[in-house]
């Protein structure tokens, strides 16, 4: 009958599996198109992936230059005896003021890269009793790309007082031998129960242990003035905060 023969067909084609058509219409294209196309198709299709990964990659970069550069579109950084104030922004523009006198804190933060070109990340911190008078949300001013010269005005006009530290703290050489010790447990597996290429990953660990917490020691200091804490550390990316001491 009519509906037996539908219920063959139906049978019929819930046994053909996908790996079953996806075969044959390989074989159909091996058999229509030329030996140099099928070559071209499969190298295509084994770069699919990494070529996605990619493309999606490149879009979340443009995507966040993008948004820089609307954010970021005819910055200026005004100083003046009174106050900083920010202006900037391309399809939505934004002005940000602090008076100098409610200032708290200044944090600057710099990766090697952008050492290597020269400029600095600069956060101005506002205090928050001046924030809740004036019912501000935030309290945080963020100044990115400042040269160095203009790094050190923008301290001097915060904090223009003698800048030569009373005391000067540094970690003690004990706390550089306990970390450099706990990180280098990382390496005794490779040493033990590894040969060939893991001993040369267990050395090269090691040594970049050896010289990154050498490093980070000499970086870590505390000055501490009359008027100012000053806090710096890091080594591949430093940071250094500047608060006013009352």
């Amino acid at each position: 009958s009519r509906r037996r023969h539908t219920r063959l067909q139906g049978d019929w084609s819930s046994d053909v599996c996908s790996s079953d058509l996806i075969s044959q219409a390989l074989e159909f294209l091996s058999i229509a198109l030329p030996a140099q196309w099928m070559v071209l198709l499969k190298v295509l299709w084994l770069l699919m992936l990494p070529l996605t990964v990619a493309f999606f990659l490149l879009a979340g970069v443009l995507v966040s230059m993008l948004g820089v550069v609307l954010r970021y579109y005819g910055l200026k950084v005004r100083l003046s005896a009174k106050d900083i104030e920010m202006t900037g922004g391309l399809l939505r523009r934004f002005t940000y003021k602090i008076p100098l006198h409610k200032v708290q804190m200044l944090e600057t933060r710099s990766n090697l890269l952008q050492r290597l070109v020269g400029f600095e990340t600069h956060k101005v911190y506002q205090a928050q009793s001046h924030a809740a008078e004036v019912g501000e949300g935030s309290v945080q001013l963020s100044i990115p790309g400042l040269e160095s010269e203009q790094s050190k005005a923008l301290d001097r006009m915060l904090f223009d007082k003698d800048r030569s530290p009373n005391y000067a703290f540094r970690p003690h050489v004990v706390w550089m031998l306990r970390t450099g010790f706990f990180r280098l447990l990382f390496a005794i597996p490779l040493i033990f129960w590894g040969h060939g290429f893991g001993w040369f990953l267990a050395v090269a660990w090691m040594i970049w242990i050896g010289v990154s917490v050498r490093k980070m020691h000499e970086q870590f200091h505390l000055f501490v003035s009359s008027h100012q804490l000053v806090l710096g550390k890091g080594w591949i990316g430093q940071r250094k905060i500047g608060r006013a001491h009352v």
